[in-house]
């Protein structure tokens, strides 16, 4: 004979209890109560202040100690290689007077010369 699974008497489930209890929902207009006690003291301590920058103001510039600024350098004009730039060089030299000196990089002719002033005439 065979015996038939019942499926509405559940063994596990006989056992087995819900919670009966629900957390209840709180509002925003709610107020909440704290447990929680705040510890305040009943004086309040001074906190001593004082500027740790206060040394510094009474020190006095040497300024012979200082180190000077170098001035900034002066970035080389490149000029395409010619095979005449010797000859052109020249004619800077003495047309424009304006003294530089050239370095030759690949396919490219750097001019060096002494002043801002000088980089803006050549160019």
């Amino acid at each position: 004979m065979t015996t038939y699974y019942d499926f509405k008497t559940n063994p596990k489930t006989d056992e087995f209890t819900t919670v009966q209890k629900k957390r209840r929902r709180r509002r925003s207009d709610d107020t909440i109560n704290v447990n929680k006690k705040v510890n305040i003291p009943a004086k309040n301590p001074e906190i001593e202040t004082r500027n740790t920058y206060d040394v510094l103001q009474d020190q006095k510039i040497n300024e012979d100690n200082l180190t000077p600024i170098p001035p900034p350098k002066i970035p080389p004009i490149m000029l395409k290689r010619i095979a005449e730039y010797p000859i052109l060089l020249k004619r800077i030299n003495t047309v424009k007077k304006i003294k530089c000196t050239a370095k030759e990089s690949g396919e490219l002719v750097k001019l060096f010369v002494e002043t801002p002033d000088n980089v803006r005439d050549l160019t």
